[in-house]
């Protein structure tokens, strides 16, 4: 997007209604989503696809409980000190060769990386490697584990803030 570009997003009742639904059950049957938004399942169809259009939906995705299949999901916050543009590409290369992490996020001080495990131990041998090989880069590291597999758990008081 570019200064003073023009965003023409506007939404209706209906539009946040559907989203709210939508946000954290992306396969809900339309009939049963027109049902629970008061609509038809023609309007429904037509919004969901105006919204995609507008690039408000960007994706669908499915949520996986971790926790039935024997695994934890932890967030860490690394925090790093000083780095040369070299270290950063072999930080984020070496990050992005580790099959546990499934996503990270990158700003200029910190990277936060989510990581699939089996255990707490797992976790946190896989941190003290990265420690081990970064020393210099990084300067901290705080851990979350996450217990939700709701993507978006803020989103329906958003939605309220909007409407």
């Amino acid at each position: 997007m570019f200064a003073g570009e023009i965003i023409n997003n506007a939404l209706d009742g209906l539009d946040y209604s559907i989203l709210e639904e939508v946000v954290n059950n992306a396969r809900i049957p339309i009939l049963e989503l027109a049902k629970k938004v008061n609509s038809t399942p023609i309007i429904v169809r037509g919004k969901l696809k105006k919204l995609e259009q507008k690039g408000i939906i960007i994706q669908y995705r499915i949520g996986i409980d971790l926790n039935k299949l024997g695994l934890e999901l932890y967030k860490s916050i690394i925090k790093l000190d000083r780095y040369t543009k070299e270290d950063e590409s072999k930080l984020l290369a070496y990050l992005s060769n580790i099959p546990n992490i499934h996503y990270y996020i990158r700003n200029i001080w910190q990277i936060e990386p989510e990581l699939v495990v089996s255990s707490y131990q797992e976790y946190y041998g896989l941190i003290e490697k990265l420690k081990k090989e970064f020393p210099y880069v990084i300067r901290t590291v705080d851990s979350v584990l996450m217990i939700t597999n709701e993507w978006t758990p803020g989103f329906k008081n958003l939605l309220k803030l909007n409407k």
